[in-house]
């Protein structure tokens, strides 16, 4: 979570396609659908629609 707050942080935005990219592949080769259970991905989604 740390990792998707920096990365907002530095970029200004957050696109979903970016969550299966590096730097969020580099703890899991899925991304953060890797990492998370699907009801948090499915939070996540929803804030990257947000910020666009």
């Amino acid at each position: 979570m740390d990792t998707i707050i920096r990365y907002f942080v530095s970029n200004g935005y957050l696109a979903s396609s970016d969550l299966m990219e590096p730097p969020f592949t580099d703890l899991d080769d899925s991304g953060v659908m890797g990492l998370f259970e699907m009801n948090l991905m499915i939070g996540v989604k929803l804030l990257t629609l947000d910020t666009r």
